[in-house]
């Protein structure tokens, strides 16, 4: 194994590059695909029956007397 390094270093430095691109390549397209997929979600619509804000009325209507225990 040492007489092929020694003798092909020029191969084994071009098939370290490939490799190494190939993972940095991989990494940048599964992070793109992730932001993409982020902003798409992001600039969705609400669904029209789906309530964005808090519920005042159902949160006056709650009777949470009893919960909590009294020391």
């Amino acid at each position: 194994m040492k007489k092929f390094l020694r003798n092909h270093p020029d191969i084994v430095l071009i098939i370290l590059a490939v490799f190494f691109l190939g993972a940095i390549l991989a990494y940048f397209t599964w992070g793109i695909g992730d932001v993409i997929v982020a902003v798409n979600m992001a600039l969705k619509p609400a669904p029209e029956n789906q309530s964005t804000g808090f519920n005042l009325q159902g949160a006056a209507a709650l009777d949470l007397h009893g919960l909590a225990q009294q020391q």
